[in-house]
């Protein structure tokens, strides 16, 4: 699911509709994020807030900032496509982004596996010793 997000922003940044749709995505991303937590915190209390810190900060943290990142090129990408002065050198920049598409797949490959499993180990000893 976030490889396909990542290639949707990515490729979203090729078009001028991506612009907006790119800025909802990421928008939408990050309040999903923070609710889920918001929910832990209101459910829990305090003892949710460690444990949505747990949730959250190896592998949604490192999420947000790829998307950001992505979503930062794909935007610049769209606005150096039907930017009216050429003095961009456009294969560099394509190779650029094409880069930054590969680092962020690579990324996001690490924090699902560890999302899948470090993190349910994790939260299996915080909830028997704290919760």
């Amino acid at each position: 699911e976030n490889i396909i997000f990542i290639l949707l922003i990515w490729i979203l940044g090729m078009s001028i509709i991506g612009i907006i749709v790119n800025v909802f995505l990421i928008y939408l991303k990050g309040f999903i994020i923070g609710f889920s937590l918001s929910s832990f915190f209101l459910v829990y209390g305090y003892k949710g807030l460690l444990a949505g810190f747990i949730y959250a900060f190896p592998t949604s943290i490192i999420y947000i900032l790829i998307c950001l990142l992505l979503g930062v090129y794909s935007i610049l990408f769209t606005l150096n496509i039907f930017n009216k002065d050429r003095s961009l050198d456009m294969k560099r920049f394509i190779k650029k982004y094409v880069l930054i598409l590969i680092i962020s797949l690579v990324l996001v490959l690490v924090s699902s596996l560890t999302e899948g499993f470090l993190v349910p180990s994790l939260l299996k000893v915080v909830t028997k010793l704290f919760i």
